[in-house]
């Protein structure tokens, strides 16, 4: 730290009951991450440094868990700091008049129904004098403050709640109107949404340029919950699904033999979740199974590797082929029914980690769920009897669940279902 014309800084403790202890611990080490890094750098015990991908990681942990931290640390102790900042919002002569006249936050705090009487009786006054000389104070109760913005935040924040005035109905009328968005004029959040949709477009753009596709693909995998056209997006610019097939297919020669690094895991899990995204939008569900696209992840299926970045890339690809089966749409179990899903399910039931056989497990209840799922499930004894044996070996510890997975699948209209099911519950329990 002196080297580098830094700071000494006191050593933050953990503490078991301060969960934003671990948080402070957390933000001073990405604060001081180039200085840690140096060291790292230059020392003997061959600790293993973080990655960008792992620092990036680190950044957003640190900005989400921020305001949260600033509101612990705000709302302790003896509440000083809320009370000085909301005591003058009821009884200020300027601030309550003004507040209770713009559109946009009038009757936001203002709960006492005296006070608002008592104000709506002032702007009355004030509207009937010809002119008005406010007597503005110069000082105000000090309001707490927090260096993220968290009560700008707050302050942001429509009140719902629309205080009724009975003593002046044109007041009343006025305060009970849908408050003005302000449509007219552009908001921060909404300059900042655009300015946002530009940076979804940039990274769009470079997903085509190989030195740039890495932290593209990490920035769309975090915004893809809220970006609700991301997938149309994705689907129809030139060259990003291409982009994220190559992603996929770089990665073939690391998985037999499975030589697979977490970094090269975490890159294609990114290209993997924007394809959830695609999968899972109606707009792009349909023509998604046109193009095949599900069979590019069969092989990561295909893997028995129980190591981390293998168990990751296993879960997220059955992330995608879940995201399908949730619309519950006929065209979803029929295209499966033409691969290699159920079998591939079934071994993943049999030996993956607990996610995966919770996904794996999900989307072959959605095909049995189905007439045709289940009919195919039923042509054949071995088939049937493969299905029922590793579900029951599943909900072993449940045998009226196992009663009813059985039943279900012998209400196929089959022989070979009806004749076989009890015998393969008998076998199995």
């Amino acid at each position: 730290m002196e080297e580098m014309v830094l700071p000494v800084l006191e050593l933050i403790q953990f503490v078991d009951t301060r969960w934003s202890s671990e948080y402070n611990m957390l933000s001073r080490l990405h604060a001081v991450r180039k200085a840690v890094g140096a060291e790292l750098a230059n020392s003997e015990n061959n600790i293993e440094i973080l990655t960008e991908v792992e620092w990036k990681q680190a950044a957003g942990i640190v900005e989400v868990l921020g305001p949260l931290a600033d509101a612990t640390k705000e709302i302790s102790g003896d509440n000083k700091a809320l009370k000085s900042r909301f005591s003058f919002y009821d009884s200020d002569p300027i601030f309550c008049p003004s507040m209770l006249c713009d559109p946009r936050f009038r009757g936001v705090l203002i709960d006492d129904m005296v006070a608002v009487n008592t104000l709506a009786i002032e702007v009355k006054k004030l509207s009937d004098k010809s002119s008005l000389e406010p007597n503005v104070k110069d000082e105000h109760p000090s309001c707490s403050s927090s260096s993220s913005g968290l009560w700008s935040s707050f302050d942001s924040i429509p009140n719902t709640t629309q205080p009724a005035i009975d003593n002046n109905s044109e007041v009343k009328d006025y305060l009970n109107e849908p408050r003005n968005n302000m449509s007219s004029q552009q908001s921060p959040a909404t300059l900042q949404s655009a300015v946002d949709r530009e940076k979804i477009y940039q990274w769009i753009v470079e997903l085509s340029n190989p030195e740039t596709r890495e932290n593209a693909l990490l920035e769309l995998s975090k915004k893809r919950e809220v970006v609700p056209d991301l997938a149309p997006m994705l689907w129809h610019s030139f060259g990003t699904i291409a982009a994220l097939l190559q992603e996929i297919v770089n990665i073939y020669p690391a998985i037999y033999p499975a030589t697979l690094t977490a970094h090269q895991s975490n890159r294609v899990c990114n290209a993997l979740a924007l394809l959830q995204c695609v999968a899972s939008h109606p707009e792009t569900r349909s023509v998604f199974l046109t193009a095949h696209v599900p069979l590019f992840l069969y092989p990561f299926l295909h893997t028995v590797s129980k190591t981390r970045p293998f168990e990751y890339l296993r879960l997220t690809s059955l992330g995608v082929i879940g995201a399908l089966v949730k619309t519950d749409e006929q065209e979803v179990i029929t295209f499966l029914l033409t691969t290699e899903i159920i079998p591939l399910c079934l071994r993943i039931m049999e030996s993956g980690s607990e996610l995966s056989k919770t996904v794996a497990t999900f989307i072959l209840q959605k095909i049995l769920l189905d007439d045709s799922g289940l009919s195919y499930i039923c042509q054949t004894y071995d088939r049937f009897s493969h299905v029922a044996m590793i579900l029951v070996s599943y909900f072993l510890d449940d045998y009226y669940v196992v009663y009813i997975i059985i039943n279900t699948c012998g209400r196929c209209d089959n022989e070979v279902s009806r004749r076989d099911r009890h015998v393969c519950l008998d076998q199995a329990c």
